[in-house]
């Protein structure tokens, strides 16, 4: 039997951007939210995989926020978190990559996607709180463990700052397995004809 190697869970770095990307865009492929942001050819996604180049390798990345697991020396999962004093806030590489957003996505559906960051942020716990803002497997490398591997990280830095983690999930499916983690439902967001969001939280257990 061949035995397969645990995910490596680390912080991303310059180096990690295309394989972040490439995990993103393949995992994100036929996901209610992508489907509307680019409606024209849903399982393409170049586009997809095009704005994760923009928003990963002129934001996350650089500040600290994109995580990767690492299975066999391959990029097999990343997330996006946001720690609390970023939580809910546009940073200042948002307001550099809206141009090259603009160009992606045009105007109408830019504009639609910054009312919906709005109703999310709305929606979002006041207090202090551990943001998961996208989390994704490449969908060769599901099954082995790869989301948990990047759950865990992020639940252990919570649980050491003491603070919940908040999140949003596009597909109802995805619902039990966060709650397996401990998350429960918080408010379902709404707005603009895009799919539907379901928040979730998860209290500390300190």
């Amino acid at each position: 039997m061949t035995r397969t190697s645990s995910p490596t869970v680390r912080w991303a770095t310059k180096g990690d951007t295309a394989g972040a990307v490439r995990a993103f865009a393949q995992a994100f492929r036929g996901d209610p939210f992508w489907d509307w942001m680019f409606p024209e050819n849903p399982r393409d996604v170049t586009r997809t995989a095009r704005f994760y180049a923009i928003d990963v390798g002129l934001g996350h990345i650089p500040a600290g926020r994109c995580e990767v697991a690492v299975v066999e020396g391959v990029i097999a999962g990343a997330a996006i978190w946001y720690p609390p004093h970023e939580a809910g806030t546009r940073p200042m590489e948002f307001l550099r990559a809206t141009p090259h957003i603009l160009r992606l996505v045009g105007l109408r559906r830019a504009i639609a996607l910054s009312r919906a960051f709005d109703a999310m942020v709305a929606a979002a716990p006041r207090r202090p709180h551990w943001y998961l803002s996208d989390l994704a497997t490449e969908p060769r490398y599901q099954g082995r463990g790869v989301a948990s591997a990047i759950l865990r990280s992020g639940i252990r830095r919570a649980e050491a700052d003491g603070l919940p983690i908040y999140l949003e999930s596009s597909k109802t499916e995805n619902i039990p397995v966060y709650e397996h983690f401990g998350f429960h439902a918080t408010a379902d967001i709404t707005t603009d004809g895009l799919p539907t969001m379901h928040g979730m939280i998860r209290e500390p257990t300190g």
